[in-house]
């Protein structure tokens, strides 16, 4: 929980956003939250869609160390974005 992004108030508190899934979809929503000054961690089997959300400015990789319930149990808001 960091300061807030640009436009919201200096005294919201930021909640850290966790996408498990960077694929066709939670990849760009991902990077778009990073984009927009949130704090979001991310997991996927693929290393590349990681390796790209830490080029975006992300946290995968290091800071999502046990997969997916390693992420869930922290206190962050969890998107799960996952093929049919």
């Amino acid at each position: 929980a960091d300061a807030a992004p640009a436009g919201l108030p200096g005294s919201m508190r930021m909640t850290t956003v966790a996408f498990i899934g960077l694929g066709s979809m939670g990849l760009p929503m991902a990077r778009n939250l990073v984009a927009g000054g949130f704090p979001v961690r991310g997991f996927d089997v693929r290393r590349a869609a990681v390796d790209t959300l830490d080029e975006a400015g992300g946290e995968g990789g290091a800071g999502c160390r046990g997969g997916p319930p390693a992420v869930a149990a922290h206190n962050f808001e969890v998107m799960i974005v996952r093929p049919q």
